[in-house]
């Protein structure tokens, strides 16, 4: 599967967007991924890179993937930072 750099912001986006202090579910996320399979891949690295905390789930069979997302971390915090400073400069 390959790495989606405009799926990552949008997910970044959308997590720093949702009230503090409550979950944001795989089936509330919106985002121009429609294959629940990438989008939970990249819910995964963001997890596994410590831009967010949460948890992937996967199903045996055909059942799509769940996952929760609990918070952004400080180092998330930081890559939108990052982010909207590249942006910034390259308009």
């Amino acid at each position: 599967m390959r790495h989606n750099p405009d799926l990552v912001r949008e997910i970044m986006l959308a997590v720093e967007q949702h009230p503090a202090g409550k979950k944001l579910y795989g089936s509330q996320l919106k985002t121009s991924c429609h294959n629940p399979y990438e989008l939970a891949d990249h819910v995964q690295h963001l997890i596994d890179e410590g831009l967010i905390e949460g948890e992937v789930h996967l199903f045996a069979g055909h059942f799509p993937p769940k996952f929760s997302i609990s918070r952004i971390t400080t180092v998330g915090h930081d890559f939108l930072a990052a982010m909207r400073e590249d942006q910034f400069q390259n308009n």
